[in-house]
C-alpha cells in the first residue's frame, strides 16, 4: 500500500512544466515494508495528547493490514 500527496507546489510545477511544453512524466523510488503482525500502532508524544487521538485507537498492524486489504477487496472471502 502506498499513498501519492499532490501538493499545491506540485501543482504550481507543473503547470510552469506545461506552459515550458516540458514533459511531466516523473520517476520515484518506492519502499515497500511491513511491521511485526502483533505490534501494536497507536499515537504517540505529543500526538497522543491531541483531542483527535481518539479517531485513532491502538490496534494490532496485523490488524490494520487486514482492515486495509479488505477495504481494496484484496483479503480473501474466507477470511484469510
Amino acid at each position: 500500500m502506498h499513498e501519492v500527496v499532490v501538493t499545491k507546489s506540485t501543482r504550481n510545477a507543473i503547470e510552469a512544466a506545461k506552459k515550458e511544453n516540458r514533459s511531466l512524466w516523473r520517476v520515484s523510488s518506492t519502499l515497500f515494508s511491513n511491521v511485526a503482525s502483533d505490534a501494536v500502532m497507536k499515537p504517540l508524544g505529543h500526538f497522543a495528547k491531541s483531542p483527535l487521538a481518539v479517531n485513532y485507537p491502538a490496534m494490532y498492524a496485523g490488524e490494520y493490514f487486514e482492515k486495509e486489504l479488505s477495504l481494496i477487496n484484496l483479503k480473501g472471502m474466507d477470511g484469510a
